[in-house]
């Protein structure tokens, strides 16, 4: 696992959410492989977290479809297809245009504001094209 070899231990108040940053950046970055098996004792030690927060984040991945468990086998890093990449990208297509006719008569002001706020925070990000997993971040935000 010598691409694991410069995680750096997590501090502050939201443990889990650190270990959802840093791997979600080891994994879009590419420094984590798709099919890279991850292990709960090195994941802890090099993260230097226990395994209640480390599992808390692993979850989350899993959730979010960065991170497969495969039962008996362990937890590996996803790979995504072209065909994954655009079934994904054709579904939250139609999602999102049935979401904004649902939407369309409940907008206000304020809400059309935090939009295009979002909208610019999200695309300030992307311009500078530096953090990847900020990005990612910041487009769930969008969307939500």
């Amino acid at each position: 696992m010598n691409q694991l070899a410069s995680l750096k231990p997590v501090d502050g108040h939201t443990r889990r959410g650190q270990i959802v940053r840093q791997l979600r950046d080891f994994i879009v970055s590419g420094q984590l492989s798709p099919g890279d098996r991850l292990t709960e004792a090195d994941l802890a030690s090099r993260l230097g977290v226990s395994r209640a927060p480390l599992r808390e984040a692993i979850r989350e991945l899993v959730d979010g479809g960065l991170v497969v468990s495969e039962p008996y086998k362990g937890l590996f890093v996803r790979s995504v297809t072209r065909r994954d990449l655009e079934e994904l990208y054709s579904l939250r297509t139609a999602l999102e245009q049935f979401a904004f006719r649902q939407a369309w008569e409940k907008r206000t002001e304020a809400a059309r504001e935090d939009l295009a706020n979002r909208n610019a925070e999200l695309a300030k990000v992307v311009t500078v094209g530096q953090d990847p997993g900020l990005a990612i971040e910041l487009e769930l935000h969008l969307h939500n």
